[in-house]
């Protein structure tokens, strides 16, 4: 997983990650490869979720911050998707639904409700820039 990384698949036993560049497939849980990540950054995912918890006031759906490449927002379908807003280019309203379109023109057609999807996007790029706009001391 890297700043290239679309969106991730769940499955039972596995993750599906489409990237710019390749398909890959992770065995195990989304929480397992979430704080596996999140170890790299030296930080755990419950404290991530616990940071935004706290400095956002999210209760509930609470977009998955790695680092500023990697910002997971999720989506409920057939599948559960993680969707990496941070290659997200534009969303589009459709009559069945949100049109992603990625870096690299990848489209990917969600049944999801446009407007929650704009909701989720508008959530997580409050993370970014709050990030982005964190002075150090």
């Amino acid at each position: 997983m890297n700043k290239g990384t679309l969106y991730l698949i769940e499955y039972d036993n596995y993750i599906e990650e489409t990237n710019l560049l390749y398909q890959r497939t992770h065995s195990g849980k989304i929480r397992k490869l979430f704080q596996k990540y999140c170890l790299q950054e030296l930080t755990t995912l419950e404290g991530r979720i616990t940071a935004v918890k706290q400095i956002f006031n999210y209760g509930y759906n609470v977009p998955v911050y790695i680092n500023r490449d990697l910002l997971f927002i999720k989506v409920h379908g057939q599948q559960t998707m993680w969707i990496n807003i941070c290659t997200i280019q534009q969303l589009l309203k459709t009559p069945k639904g949100t049109d992603l379109i990625f870096q690299g023109d990848v489209v990917l057609h969600l049944d999801a409700n446009y407007r929650s999807m704009v909701n989720a996007y508008k959530k997580a790029q409050a993370i970014l820039a709050y990030k982005n706009d964190f002075i150090y001391e």
